[in-house]
């Protein structure tokens, strides 16, 4: 009979990172397929510790485990669709919705600004690792299907602050070569097109 494949305890397998099983599949559909790139899923769940606060209430990141992730997807040859999900318990608005056995957080941050930074320190992060020229190779999502209920505890206005904060910050990085250096018009206009599709959205809601 076969053998079943290691999944581990957490969101994809992530007790055994990328299993031997797991990373020949991703080979085969790249080398079969021509699949190009897999979503990198919850990739900001407490599993891989990416978010904790100190004694003094400080934010502290840990990417360790995402880094264990990543590279060990690019050695199958695929690019990460880095999702941005789910929500740290430490900044979670309400730690309690959950999703799936492996408690996936489906809660608004309690402080966007502090959700903000994190996004920030890991794409900042991930560019120092892998170079602008990879990371710009690769997609980011933000969230997971924020638009069904069972994924999102917050209201769509909330989804709509962080899809915000992330395109920017992907834009920032894919336009101009680091997040330090978003000129304001880029940001204006990027501001303004969000804006228009958050008011025609909640239009369409509540007609």
């Amino acid at each position: 009979a076969a053998r079943p494949i290691d999944r581990g305890p957490e969101p994809g397998g992530l007790g055994s990172v990328c299993t031997r099983s797991l990373a020949s599949a991703f080979r085969l559909a790249r080398d079969e397929l021509g699949i190009e790139s897999v979503r990198a899923h919850a990739i900001l769940h407490d599993v891989l510790g990416v978010y904790r606060e100190g004694h003094d209430g400080a934010p502290v990141y840990d990417f360790d485990k995402v880094d264990l992730v990543i590279d060990r997807l690019l050695a199958t040859g695929l690019r990460p669709v880095v999702e941005l999900s789910f929500m740290p318990k430490a900044l979670a608005a309400d730690p309690e919705p959950s999703v799936f056995d492996y408690i996936g957080l489906i809660s608004p941050p309690r402080d966007l600004d502090r959700w903000t930074d994190l996004v920030e320190a890991l794409v900042r992060h991930l560019v120092a690792r892998h170079g602008l020229d990879e990371v710009i190779r690769w997609g980011f999502e933000v969230w997971n299907e924020a638009n069904i209920k069972v994924f999102w505890a917050g209201r769509q206005s909330d989804y709509f602050d962080l899809y915000e904060v992330g395109h920017e910050l992907a834009q920032m990085v894919e336009t101009h070569g680091g997040v330090d250096k978003a000129r304001p018009h880029v940001l204006s206009r990027l501001k303004a097109l969000l804006k228009t599709a958050r008011a025609e959205a909640e239009r369409h809601l509540l007609a």
